[in-house]
């Protein structure tokens, strides 16, 4: 059959080649830079992919034609290169402002941000970039990393998916580095733009600039204060309001605000858990054992998405009122249409795809449970999530003139408040650097997690089996099962190598690479436990 490859090296003998096929035409005629193969071994080696695999995600669908690269000309690499970090309330715009620069000095441009609603609008800004994402068909995709190869003077804007071109630009721009989503956690392989850029800027000489609002926990910089109109509405048992999960007090500011209204509230639906008043009990999926949520349709899982039958009662005590639990934010509508004086407010959730979305100039935003904010996992991270996620909405509140109303309880407004300076968020930092060293999470030590398709018993054997053959230097933790995921997600269990900051990446390639066929390995893991 016919099968496309890339050429590597052309070399005089073989000992393969009595049994070589020959080359039957080129493929389109893409001529590709050194840096592009030293990417593509790098990503391999790091993430324990093989190489076809690795090409595989860059490519996906390759159609049966190829245009001519036409003029296509490789950037050579610069003498000197520096990565620029710009730690600001603003980084769009200024993101957008240095991207319309380069183009105008027709320098060929990729922007990489960690979602989708972002490339659009980055788009809208730059209307004469390409964009390239997950969801588009294969012809699309194809076409659109075709174009930007040819074309000196281009732009194109991408989610992670589009990372292996770095090696055809001649800048690298990324947008807000402090979020996850900048990382593939889940499918092979799984890399990481940021330090694949790094690695880019550091070892090629491509040239790179990031901007962010609050630097990682390892990175010693000092990030920006966000001065705005940030009030806090403390909660109190005499002050609610005839809106579920919103205060009195908070109604009341949010009717008398003259501008445009938005309340985030993160739960869907009509109820968070269908859970027991009297006893607590709670429904769970027979799938996969999550908590089971109600929407207008009817129960359903918010983990597999399938639908599950209400139980008339609760099993273990028998009362029939299974509404101890957050109200959604249907509940919540379904309350202002009664009692909401007819007030127009516009409604969203926490997903990126509503709480990326631009407020209107001068909007009252209210986040009726800010403890919400960076996810609901109470893990390791959990606060340094937290701080990045109020961060943004209060810096892009600001930047429209708005009024960023939170509520919580009376210690979390306070802390709330701090994280909004520079001070606060040092402070945070220095604090969750001490928890990390005394539990031994990173920075402060390096954490490989191991992914193994076995129960627990079977994964205890295969550690027994493989311990002898590395270092007594690594030490190990676990196992640990996945609290969350699919149904197959959540059968896995999880192992971590702990290894000092000091250890090489290249040795523990070297020593982890034997076991690649038998576990999921990730240097740098995003979520420890799924």
């Amino acid at each position: 059959q016919k099968i496309v490859g890339i050429v590597q090296s052309l070399s005089e003998t073989s000992a393969f080649a009595s049994k070589a096929a020959p080359i039957i035409n080129t493929y389109g005629g893409y001529r590709v830079p050194s840096s592009f193969l030293n990417l593509l071994h790098w990503t391999g080696e790091r993430t324990f992919t093989s190489l076809p695999s690795v090409l595989h995600a860059w490519f996906r669908e390759l159609p049966k034609r190829l245009p001519a690269p036409a003029n296509m000309e490789v950037p050579a690499p610069a003498n000197q290169t520096a990565i620029k970090t710009s730690w600001t309330a603003t980084p769009e715009t200024e993101l957008l402002d240095r991207a319309k620069q380069l183009i105008e000095t027709g320098k060929r441009v990729l922007i990489l941000t960690p979602w989708k609603t972002r490339l659009e609008r980055f788009q809208t800004a730059l209307p004469t970039s390409l964009c390239l994402h997950s969801e588009q068909n294969a012809g699309d995709y194809a076409t659109t990393w075709q174009t930007f190869m040819r074309t000196p003077e281009s732009c194109l804007i991408s989610t992670r998916i589009g990372a292996w071109l770095m090696p055809f630009a001649d800048y690298i721009l990324i947008d807000e580095p402090e979020n996850d989503d900048h990382k593939q956690d889940e499918l092979a392989p799984r890399y990481d733009v940021r330090k694949m850029a790094a690695w880019m800027a550091t070892t090629q000489g491509t040239p790179l600039e990031i901007f962010g609002i609050t630097p990682a926990l390892h990175v010693m910089s000092e990030p920006p204060t966000i001065q705005g109109d940030i009030r806090v509405f403390v909660r109190h048992p005499r002050g609610r309001s005839v809106i579920p999960s919103i205060q009195l007090d908070t109604l009341t500011a949010l009717q008398e605000h003259e501008g445009p209204k938005t309340i985030i509230h993160p739960i869907r639906g009509l109820l968070a858990r269908l859970t027991c008043r009297d006893c607590s009990w709670q429904a769970t999926c027979p799938t996969c054992g999550y908590g089971v949520a109600l929407d207008a349709t009817g129960a359903v899982c918010r983990l597999c998405k399938k639908s599950v039958d209400v139980p008339p009662e609760c099993p273990r005590c028998g009362n029939i009122d299974l509404g101890k639990s957050f109200p959604g934010i249907d509940r919540l509508k379904l309350a202002w249409e009664t009692h909401g004086e007819g007030i127009d407010v516009s409604w969203r959730d926490l997903s990126n795809e509503q709480l990326d979305a631009p407020f209107a100039p001068h909007s009252f935003v209210l986040i009726t449970l800010a403890s919400l904010l960076g996810g609901v996992s109470e893990d390791i991270r959990r606060h340094e999530r937290q701080c990045v996620a109020l961060r943004r909405v209060a810096a892009r509140v600001t930047a429209v003139d708005g009024v960023l109303a939170l509520q919580g309880e009376e210690e979390e407004v306070t802390t709330w408040l701090s994280w909004l300076t520079t001070a606060g968020v040092q402070a945070l930092f220095e604090t969750e650097r001490a928890a990390r060293k005394l539990f031994r999470y990173p920075p402060s030590i390096r954490r490989i997690k191991l992914l193994l398709d076995l129960p627990p018993d079977q994964a205890l054997a295969w550690k027994d089996r493989v311990a002898p053959h590395l270092p007594p230097t690594l030490r190990w933790d676990g196992p640990f099962r996945s609290p969350q995921g699919t149904p197959e997600q959540r059968k896995r269990t999880i192992w971590h190598l702990l290894a000092e900051p000091s250890v090489t990446e290249a040795s523990l390639i070297e020593l982890l690479t034997p076991f690649a066929n038998e576990a999921k390995i990730d240097l740098d893991p995003s979520a420890f436990f799924k």
